[in-house]
């Protein structure tokens, strides 16, 4: 009788599914530390060679000193060593976050679990320090919070139910954000959550992926036509109805939006 699947074998199947996140990302090696108020992107002091290196420790130290954060000893207290990685908030694609800013994840102490299974993904997608890329993440239990189940720590409460901590990675690294793009729709379609508002839906032709692409282009162009004429005569032109060419001038019919635009492209 096989062995019943625990919740890393099924993270990694989701992973390998197709799940999880398509945006740029960057890693960086850091000094973290973690004092409540101060924004992920001021607690997390990035580095990429040896100079960047010592500044970094140098401010994370300075920002301890500076909200009088302590050691046991009572001396400030150093600054974490870490992995960080970057998910940059405006370059989602194919939905929604709620992200007020970027999203900063750490993986520390260099000791730890999370450090060296974070280092180990990076690896294996090959992903240069500082470089900023399109990739696609996923989730995994944090190996940290896996290790230390009896710590409150190493829980969270999502929808009410009891959770051990999770851990970001990266998953695979795309050439172009049009295969970022290409990737984005194809979750959409395997399930994924795509909640980019504007798009009209694969009736119409328009893969995601095109429609995230080219919608600013599309919408400057009809804005064009209709700056010398009226919604009505743009549809007669392009042979199309006048509430799809509202809908892309920002004046959209809400019981009538079907936007049939594969052909109308100009």
């Amino acid at each position: 009788m096989a062995a019943e699947k625990d919740i890393l074998d099924k993270d990694l199947e989701q992973a390998s599914s197709g799940g999880g996140m398509v945006c740029q990302i960057a890693i960086y090696g850091a000094y973290s530390t973690f004092i409540s108020g101060v924004a992920p992107k001021d607690n997390n002091h990035l580095y990429t060679d040896g100079a960047s290196k010592a500044k970094a420790q140098e401010k994370g130290k300075a920002l301890n000193e500076e909200h009088g954060i302590k050691d046991a000893k009572g001396n400030t207290k150093a600054p974490m060593q870490t992995a960080c990685m970057v998910m940059y908030r405006d370059s989602v694609l194919g939905r929604e976050v709620t992200w007020q800013d970027d999203r900063y994840n750490t993986y520390g102490p260099t000791f730890g679990p999370d450090y060296k299974v974070f280092l180990e993904k990076r690896k294996a997608v090959n992903i240069p320090v500082g470089k900023k890329v399109w990739a696609r993440v996923s989730w995994m239990t944090s190996p940290n919070a896996e290790a230390n189940q009896e710590k409150d720590w190493a829980w969270n409460e999502y929808q009410g139910e009891r959770r051990l901590q999770s851990m970001a990675y990266p998953v695979e690294v795309y050439a172009s954000k049009k295969e970022a793009a290409e990737a984005a729709a194809n979750l959409g379609a395997n399930g994924g959550e795509v909640t980019d508002p504007s798009y009209p839906g694969d009736h119409t032709g328009w893969k995601l992926a095109d429609w995230q692409n080219m919608k600013g282009e599309i919408i400057a162009e009809y804005k064009k036509l209709v700056d010398g004429g009226t919604p009505d005569m743009v549809a007669k032109k392009k042979v199309c109805e006048t509430y799809e060419i509202k809908t892309l001038i920002g004046d959209p019919d809400p019981e009538k939006v079907t936007l049939l635009l594969t052909e109308q492209v100009v």
